[in-house]
């Protein structure tokens, strides 16, 4: 996470690693705005360094502006559900039904002047057409690192595992109302809704390749979550 301006918070995170658990648990908080992936799109998301902080401020001027005067924003949602990217249920494929779709999101809850705006995008659209999921995956993983590493400073990274550990209050280093978080989390990791074979696969494709993600995590956490799926599969 990066403080952008005053009130605004950039919430960025690989595909699939917690970043929309964070935004639920946040919005919970009052005077807290959520915007789920606004940008997708948007010639920002190809942009780096000092050019991306400088067009992208002036965009967060406009979110704001729609969210003073007509009280909605562009966001991810399914139906009329908020924060919500996949079914609890498979596909004809076996894979996790994904029922996102962009629109326009009503805010209904009180926001004074000063509301923290968090917004949450991967920034990495142009990878999309990448053949070959596993290939597109390391590719995605790959290419996000290297991108947010220079951006982030030390102490703005949250870890998924650590988010679960402390059942969300690591967030209070980001809105410090969020030490008041009651959910109960656990870890997901091994949810059977996802794909355990391609899960496998893409980690000894990681512990074979080099990459700016291991700035961010070790060889070992990722031999322990393949060592983690096996356990469970012989549990099933």
């Amino acid at each position: 996470m990066k403080m952008i301006e005053t009130h605004t918070i950039l919430l960025t995170a690989a595909p699939r690693s917690g970043s929309t658990l964070i935004c639920k648990l946040l919005n919970q908080l009052p005077n807290v705005v959520i915007l789920d992936q606004p940008l997708s799109g948007d010639k920002i998301v190809r942009l780096r360094g000092d050019d991306f902080l400088y067009a992208f401020n002036h965009k967060l001027a406009d979110f704001r502006t729609m969210i003073h005067t007509e009280k909605k924003i562009v966001s991810v949602q399914t139906g009329n559900q908020f924060l919500q990217h996949y079914a609890n249920e498979k596909d004809e494929k076996g894979l996790r039904k994904r029922v996102v779709k962009r629109g326009i999101t009503k805010i209904d809850k009180y926001l004074a002047d000063d509301f923290v705006m968090i917004l949450k995008s991967h920034f990495l659209e142009e990878l999309q057409n990448t053949e070959g999921k596993v290939a597109r995956i390391i590719k995605v993983i790959s290419t996000f690192f290297e991108k947010m590493y220079p951006l982030l400073e030390d102490g703005h990274v949250i870890y998924y595992e650590d988010l679960i550990a402390t059942q969300g209050q690591i967030l209070e280093m980001v809105i410090p109302q969020a030490k008041n978080i009651t959910e109960i989390l656990t870890n997901q990791n091994s949810n059977p809704l996802y794909d355990h074979a391609i899960m496998k696969l893409l980690g000894q494709q990681l512990l074979n390749s080099e990459g700016a993600f291991w700035d961010f995590y070790s060889k070992e956490h990722v031999e322990a979550l393949i060592e983690s799926l096996d356990i469970c599969e012989h549990k099933i």
